[in-house]
């Protein structure tokens, strides 16, 4: 049975998003391609000017990480290195946007201009235990968690951000990722103390929200890193969502969501992953979902990267060199934008990288020296990042623990019994078609057929609509319509279209006759218990054969039978196609226009039907 993965039917109450509202508006990506949707979270060193252009091109959202520039320059505080960042990337690209991290649990707080005045406050700091003893954030006893229950503590936490925006004049500024806004308590509180620390932090994040929306009329963001499957209280943290603008959900079948120590996905967990981000960004808040190359572990190794379970059929074995984390990253970028394509909206964003040093761990390509850094090549940089998806035709569908949803100009199948072999994207657009340079059309066809089968002849009745859409590229048609046809031919027609033994079409990907995939869903309902299942051959633009047969569901789309009769089989499908033709000169044999071929075998009718502007070589 098919399942869609929907919200809860019970949402968060109105209202809930966000702080003041909604999301900022800039908080919206188009649907051109992956590339348009990619947010970034890294550290710790200052970018050059290259890097900056690099990153300024390859990402909407940066988040400039705690302590950035201080490996540079160890006198650099987190907001100088911030501001140097913001207006690097802004003298490249004005519309990226820039967070600054900060930590409600003052993380390396060290690295900020702002410590000093928490450290001079022992009346703010947090104290467990019957002792009052103060509760550290690190090892060494240096950093102590702010008290958030105390009201002044909390003005001196929404500050360091206001101080920032201040100091860059209100342009630099677009937003702040906080970290660990969940409901999670350090050590050594008692229930009481814990919950009053958990409630001051709410507080604190929304005063936060609230400030920020008020100093730059609604223009900035709020993200808190708070959706985890540690525990399922309050829908895995989805509550603290009310008093922000966005939340992230930084672990993706990493982490709490890998079974050890084979490194299997949890896939209930996992699951339930995808089912929150939807939750999430029905609200309309601001969503970042985190993708990994890998089965993490919490057991980080000597370099910073994280740990990493088993090495089975599943996944590969743990990367020890910069040369094998590149490779990780290339081997699992399809499942990360399978599954994020899974639970996609304008208003969320993809994370992917190995780590949060974007310099050595994934986020900024070191071609120079290939070997210092987990990036791939600017010159090999994800090519699915760059292939046209366009707007989704729905949400995703769900058969057992394979997820299908269908784009206007792509596929994503997200199968969690089998991440990487079995998940991908399926794009019907040309590798060298994008948003940036792209032009003309695209043809949808959509077409229904109702065939009724008597002993010796066959009628068909088909409805096509064709729309075209989006961009196409250079070498590519150009067209603009849409047209609606209903046509019933005579039973001598059909009886004649269904002698035809079979349709083949033949497609080149390179020299291209016809470029073509199925993008919806096929329906099919043989009702004969004697029928062959006649398979249907297409070879797409990848060169590789598919098989489909008339019972295998490709689509969404789902139209009833007619009514059955012992003296006729009946069968209903409703397919789209989409067609991407790159013309070739004209050839004898070749021709154009549409074409709709009838296969019959062992008493079943198949009907294959093609709207394209391309050239088509049928067999006889």
């Amino acid at each position: 049975m098919m399942l869609r993965l929907l919200p809860l039917l019970l949402l968060l109450s109105a209202g809930a998003c966000c702080c003041h509202g909604a999301a900022a508006a800039w908080w919206r990506h188009d649907w051109s391609a992956a590339q348009a949707m990619q947010f970034i979270d890294f550290g710790y060193q200052l970018m050059t000017d290259a890097q900056a252009a690099f990153v300024a091109g390859h990402y909407r959202v940066v988040s400039i990480e705690k302590c950035t520039g201080f490996w540079d320059r160890p006198s650099r505080t987190t907001e100088q290195a911030f501001i140097e960042s913001a207006a690097r990337l802004k003298r490249h690209d004005p519309s990226v946007r820039t967070l600054l991290y900060w930590d409600t649990d003052q993380g390396n707080l060290q690295c900020y201009a702002g410590a000093a005045a928490l450290l001079a406050r022992p009346d703010w700091w947090l104290r467990g235990g019957a002792s009052g003893a103060v509760l550290y954030t690190d090892a060494a006893g240096t950093i102590p968690y702010l008290n958030t229950s105390v009201p002044e503590g909390r003005a001196w936490w929404i500050g360091v951000p206001m101080a920032v925006l201040a100091a860059a004049n209100g342009t630099l500024l677009d937003g702040v990722l906080a970290d660990g806004t969940g409901s999670g308590c350090p050590g050594g509180l008692t229930a009481g103390g814990c919950a009053a620390y958990v409630e001051g932090k709410r507080l604190m994040v929304s005063g936060l929200c609230d400030a920020l929306a008020n100093a730059t009329g609604g223009r900035t963001v709020v993200v808190g890193n708070g959706l985890n499957l540690y525990s399922p209280a309050d829908d895995n943290e989805l509550d603290t969502l009310a008093g922000m603008d966005g939340i992230m959900l930084e672990h993706f079948a990493v982490f709490e969501q890998v079974l050890l120590p084979d490194g299997a996905l949890n896939v209930p967990l996992v699951a339930e992953a995808l089912l929150r981000v939807a939750e999430a960004a029905a609200t309309g808040a601001a969503v970042v979902m985190a993708c990994w190359p890998g089965p993490y572990t919490d057991a980080f190794d000597a370099h910073g990267f994280p740990g990493w379970a088993g090495n089975n059929n599943n996944n590969r074995s743990a990367p020890t060199t910069n040369e094998g984390w590149r490779a990780a990253l290339l081997q699992y970028a399809p499942f990360a934008l399978a599954a994020f394509l899974t639970v996609a909206e304008a208003n969320v964003f993809m994370q992917y990288q190995a780590w949060y040093n974007g310099f050595s761990q994934g986020a900024i390509p070191c071609d120079a020296a290939p070997s210092t850094c987990a990036a791939p090549l600017s010159t090999a940089w994800y090519p699915e990042w760059s292939r046209p998806i366009g707007p989704p035709l729905g949400p995703a569908v769900r058969v057992g623990n394979v997820w299908t949803r269908n784009f206007t100009l792509a596929t994503s199948v997200l199968d969690l019994d089998a991440p990487l072999a079995g998940s991908r994207v399926v794009f019907f657009a040309p590798a060298n078609q994008s948003s940036s340079n792209s032009s003309g059309s695209l043809a949808t066809t959509t077409t229904t057929m109702t065939l009724q089968q008597s002993s010796s002849s066959v009628a068909i009745a088909a409805t096509t609509t064709t729309t075209m859409t989006l961009q196409q590229s250079s070498s590519s048609v150009a067209i603009a319509a849409t047209t609606t046809r209903t046509t019933t031919p005579p039973s001598a027609t059909a009886q004649s279209s269904s002698r035809r033994s079979s349709v083949a079409i033949a497609t080149t990907a390179q020299s291209s006759l016809l470029a073509m995939a199925i993008a919806t869903t096929m329906t099919t309902t043989p009702v004969s218990s004697s029928s062959s299942l006649l398979a249907m051959a297409i070879t797409p633009q990848d060169g590789r054969g598919t098989t489909t047969t008339p019972t295998t569901t490709v689509t969404t789309t789902t139209t009833a039978p007619p009514r059955e009769s012992s003296s006729n089989s009946s069968m209903l499908m409703t397919m789209m196609i989409t067609a991407t033709p790159a013309p070739p000169p004209a050839a004898a044999g070749l021709s154009t226009g549409a074409i709709i071929g009838v296969a019959v075998g062992g008493g079943t009718v198949v009907v294959l039907a093609v709207v394209a502007v391309a050239a088509m070589l049928l067999s006889g």
